[in-house]
């Protein structure tokens, strides 16, 4: 696969965003005990750094507040606190679990504007954010990136990222990073398998996400059930009933559960 073609758009800003107010009704347990911490620290004027807006920031992601934890990023700018890596990181994936790609893609061109080291940890939060938002091309366009810059992928940069594309129906694409993956000696476990799948799935290539399987089984890897929902539907659309039904019996045999897509 070729990146040559996909770019980062270099026009986002964090500039004048305006975070929603928190109200306690909305927290979880853990993020109001770390917000009250920092607020009794400041109310006893102690000294609050990036270690304590780190930390609470990352409970508050953790918790799905992601309001809350860019209130607390923004916040570090009015207290002209520097931010580090894992502050970016960390909001980065505050904003991924509140399906916030926009919010995400705008931290990671503040990171460059303000010079801060970005990291494998950056880009996959960051691609996971495109991914859930079916954004595709965005997350291809962060995984080129991570190439341009020489950081090295894993497992979880390649799984989202195939992930996305089968999302956008780009079965191409999600092998030729499965092939990527091989290349580059990173290991392939069930969810990348799965995403490759379903990437042939949704586009009719009974054969390949047959062939899927078999590599599946050559790598000794364990078939679940989003594994097994994925082939028997390939075969559906590929008019292999047959085959289908194979793949049910071999569910049952190995005891594994049958979702309602199986049925259907």
């Amino acid at each position: 696969m070729t990146c040559a073609y996909w770019r980062v758009p270099r026009y986002l800003s964090l500039e004048g965003y305006q975070a929603p107010r928190e109200t306690a009704s909305e927290l979880h347990k853990p993020s109001i005990v770390m917000v009250a911490v920092l607020r009794a620290m400041q109310k006893q004027n102690l000294e609050v750094n990036v270690y304590h807006y780190n930390a609470s920031i990352t409970t508050c992601g953790n918790c799905g507040q992601w309001q809350l934890a860019l209130g607390l990023f923004v916040e570090m700018s009015n207290q002209r606190i520097e931010k580090d890596t894992i502050t970016y990181n960390t909001t980065i994936s505050a904003s991924t679990r509140g399906a916030q790609w926009q919010l995400a893609l705008l931290m990671l061109s503040e990171m460059g504007q303000q010079e801060v080291k970005k990291d494998k940890f950056t880009y996959s939060a960051a691609i996971t954010a495109c991914e859930k938002s079916g954004h595709w091309e965005l997350a291809l366009v962060l995984f080129c990136e991570m190439t341009d810059r020489k950081i090295r992928k894993d497992e979880v940069t390649f799984n989202t990222t195939i992930s996305a594309c089968e999302k956008g129906g780009q079965w191409q694409l999600a092998l030729s990073l499965l092939d990527e993956m091989s290349k580059s000696k990173v290991w392939k476990d069930t969810v990348t398998y799965n995403a490759s799948i379903s990437a042939c799935e949704k586009s009719g290539q009974w054969q390949l996400a047959l062939a899927l399987l078999d590599a599946m089984d050559c790598a000794k890897l364990m078939r679940n059930t989003i594994t097994y929902s994925a082939g028997i539907s390939a075969c559906e659309k590929g008019g292999k009933w047959e085959l289908a039904i194979g793949l049910l019996r071999e569910m049952a045999e190995n005891r594994i559960s049958k979702d309602t897509i199986v049925f259907n």
